[in-house]
């Protein structure tokens, strides 16, 4: 609802942009975690230390949550900027 009511001056603002971008890639990280790194869960338990496709899977993930919050802080502060 926030997004409708002033849609052209996000749509205008970098900070929007790139949460919406950042978004994006965590949705795609996400969808490549469970449908590729997942498949091999029932290995997960017998290894001797957590396969390094699933830590760069959480790492990434954490990553682009602190970027998109980050982003999502700059668009307040930004907002009467952008025209």
């Amino acid at each position: 609802l926030l997004f409708i009511s002033k849609a052209g001056t996000y749509m205008l603002n970098p900070w929007f942009l790139a949460k919406m971008g950042l978004m994006a890639i965590a949705g795609l990280n996400m969808l490549y975690f469970h449908f590729v790194t997942y498949k091999q869960v029932a290995q997960w338990d017998n290894a001797a230390d957590v396969p390094g496709a699933v830590k760069f899977a959480g790492v990434t993930s954490i990553l682009f949550w602190v970027l998109i919050v980050f982003c999502g802080r700059a668009i307040g502060f930004t907002l009467g900027i952008y025209y």
